[in-house]
């Protein structure tokens, strides 16, 4: 956000993420206009690692592509998510800012392959609904 868009908003929260090794951390630091900054610590959690993650996946296999691609778009900001197994999320945007609980990801199936389906392509997956109390907690965060 530009200093223009935060001055316009009176307040700020930035995320950043913090890779050590294979690991990456939020941490966010948030100010009003005028007040004092608070740093505010995140999850932490580790980097895909496909072979670590899903060592039944053939690396020629259509999936193992689809996953390379959305490494690219995703600037190598890639987990597993700690919800779902089977879900490789981009950690750079979450509703909670200081929360690695990524807005989109794709999906992995382990059947197609075991089905001998190596051309099955990943599932793109959405979070679009935001509850009362992630809102109530970001609310807070910026007053």
């Amino acid at each position: 956000m530009d200093p223009i868009s935060q001055a316009a908003f009176g307040a700020s929260l930035s995320q950043s993420f913090a890779t050590r090794s294979k690991q990456m951390s939020a941490l966010v630091i948030g100010a009003l206009a005028g007040w004092d900054k608070e740093i505010m610590t995140g999850s932490s959690i580790h980097k895909l690692d496909v072979k670590r993650d899903f060592p039944w996946l053939p690396a020629d296999s259509q999936q193992a592509k689809d996953i390379e691609r959305f490494r690219w778009f995703s600037d190598d900001f890639l987990a597993v998510s700690a919800h779902d197994e089977s879900l490789i999320s981009d950690v750079r945007y979450s509703f909670l800012p200081n929360r690695i609980n990524s807005m989109w990801g794709i999906k992995i199936k382990q059947r197609f392959p075991d089905d001998g389906n190596f051309d099955a392509h990943v599932l793109y997956q959405m979070k679009n609904s935001l509850d009362k109390k992630t809102r109530e907690q970001f609310l807070d965060m910026l007053f």
